[in-house]
């Protein structure tokens, strides 16, 4: 008899690609990636959907390359979700503990984040992840497993995301369309950071910071717990769009130009180097100072660092940055941009690429499959945790969203 392959497909649906990532769990428990495939992104705008049909054709096309590469048919996906819609912020529940004389219970931690969850959200809001954080026995405060703990009153403090509920359902749309099943939906920079963050990273305080087209979604850890998650709404594609004003070129053009030429610091240019654009349909545009596409991109970064860095410091996360700033996504590529991010924060930078994973290296061994990497890695964890869960009698709550492995171990 042949043993059923284990087999994850993660669907990255960005604002400027899709990438559709097929990987297989060897009996080592090794992650091979079986095949990769990579769409222009169309019918999205900053994460979301605003046109079904081509949306739908984009993934399909992208699935289709990667089904292609490894001579298997995908029928379900775990996909990322991003966009402005995205919300999060901390919440906690007080509840006294069921049987003091035994102690804490698993069934008391569930009822606990369960009564941490139930906040009232608007009838067009959902929550898309619950994730647990830490607990408090009594006076016992930042314990991570308070499992057979003797007490009186356990507390549960979680980290909500919740999103729009038509937003998500335009994306199930989009995915059933082109024929594929949602087996579950990850936020993007969660994702992410299982593909790029290390574990002594997460313990000592990071911020993964992934640089999409439409937006860039960052998330802090500290002590391996998930603190604090946000979506700022610029990307990539508003630099692409300075270009072509500022220098009065087609979105092609500046894209082309930011991505050979552009830079993050401009005061790396010397002298008044030019740029030439050659272009079939339209009049060559010639005399094009480097020093200017080099001072449009800071302006536009810099303004992206100091959003974030404000952001950290009003939520009370950013003197805890231990291990400093890791950027990844399609943005991360720019040029110097590691540089400008350490100038204005004051932190360690460097750029996130996905690893511990094995097969087709040289095509994935780049920032812009991280999401597509942690959106598998993600599926094989949660697969493993479920397995391990069946016949225990332990209740699963339905969004609960566990980014670390050892939260995934924990409370599956």
């Amino acid at each position: 008899m042949t043993q059923k392959r284990d087999i994850i497909t993660g669907l990255d649906v960005g604002t400027t690609k899709i990438c559709a990532l097929v990987a297989e769990r060897e009996e080592n428990g090794d992650i091979r990636i079986l095949g990769v495939g990579t769409y222009p992104s169309r019918g999205l705008r900053k994460g979301e959907v605003i046109n079904i049909t081509e949306a739908v054709a984009s993934i399909e096309k992208a699935v289709s390359q990667a089904e292609n590469i490894c001579e298997f048919e995908v029928t379900s996906v775990i996909a990322g979700i991003t966009g402005s819609h995205i919300q999060s912020f901390n919440s906690r529940a007080v509840l006294p503990v069921a049987n003091p004389s035994i102690g804490v219970t698993r069934k008391d931690m569930f009822r606990a984040i369960d009564a941490a969850q139930a906040v009232p959200l608007p009838r067009d809001r959902e929550v898309l992840h619950v994730i647990p954080q830490e607990f408090s026995v009594d006076d016992r405060k930042g314990i991570a497993d308070p499992e057979g703990m003797e007490g009186v009153r356990l507390e549960a403090q979680v980290h909500l995301v919740s999103g729009e509920v038509a937003a998500r359902r335009n994306l199930v749309n989009c995915i059933t369309q082109a024929g594929f099943e949602v087996e579950e939906f990850v936020l993007q920079q969660l994702a992410s950071s299982l593909a790029v963050v290390r574990k002594e990273e997460q313990q000592s305080g990071v911020v993964l910071v992934d640089i999409g087209g439409g937006t860039t979604d960052y998330v802090y850890f500290r002590d391996e717990i998930i603190r604090h998650t946000r979506v700022l709404g610029v990307g990539g594609d508003h630099l692409t769009n300075d270009i072509s004003l500022g220098m009065k070129l087609l979105l092609r053009q500046a894209e082309e130009l930011k991505k050979k030429y552009g830079s993050a610091l401009s005061d790396r240019v010397t002298g008044d180097d030019e740029l030439a654009i050659l272009d079939a349909l339209v009049r060559p545009a010639t005399g094009l100072s480097r020093k200017k596409l080099d001072r449009i991109i800071e302006l536009r970064l810099t303004e992206l660092f100091h959003l974030l860095r404000r952001d950290l410091e009003e939520e009370g996360h950013f003197q805890s940055i231990g291990s400093g700033l890791v950027l990844t996504g399609g943005g991360s590529l720019q040029k110097d941009i590691a540089a400008l991010a350490g100038q204005i924060t004051g932190l360690p930078v460097r750029i996130g690429t996905p690893f511990g994973v094995s097969g087709l290296r040289e095509i994935i061994d780049s920032p812009i499959y991280s999401t597509a990497v942690g959106l598998v890695k993600y599926g094989f964890l949660r697969r493993s945790s479920t397995d391990r869960s069946r016949g225990t009698g332990d209740r699963v709550p339905g969004v609960l969203f566990n980014g670390i492995k050892r939260w995934l171990d924990r409370y599956f």
